[in-house]
């Protein structure tokens, strides 16, 4: 694959993986298993799947055409994008703050060191 290629790819990845991240970009879980589903400015169709063979990224147009396709052979970080995906979807964040919240951070010396807020990312 030619290097300029290959350099968007990964800043696409990269910029989604954020997005994710930081609840800018929303994805939803598609009726297929383990695949997930973002719409970007109403352009583009944007999937991430995981497969007994590794996880694939597609990028739709508007009119269903596959622009872009990368699997994590070509790029491991489309693994880090469908866990943030998968994050993103089923709220595991907001899961994790709801238990914490509950039951406290685990005391100093038990379970490791104490979780403080500068340590929760959300």
């Amino acid at each position: 694959m030619n290097e300029h290629y290959r350099q968007a790819n990964n800043a696409l990845i990269e910029s989604l993986i954020r997005g994710a991240e930081s609840g800018r970009l929303q994805w939803q879980a598609t009726a297929a298993e383990n695949e997930f589903t973002a719409a970007f400015k109403g352009k583009y169709a944007l999937t991430v799947s995981r497969h007994s063979q590794g996880d694939l990224f597609v990028m739709f147009d508007d009119s269903g055409r596959e622009m872009l396709r990368i699997n994590s052979d070509d790029d491991p970080d489309v693994e880090r994008l469908f866990e943030a995906a998968q994050r993103s979807t089923l709220n595991v964040d907001a899961a994790i703050r709801e238990i914490v919240d509950e039951l406290g951070p685990p005391a100093a010396g038990r379970g490791g060191p104490e979780i403080t807020e500068d340590d929760i990312p959300f």
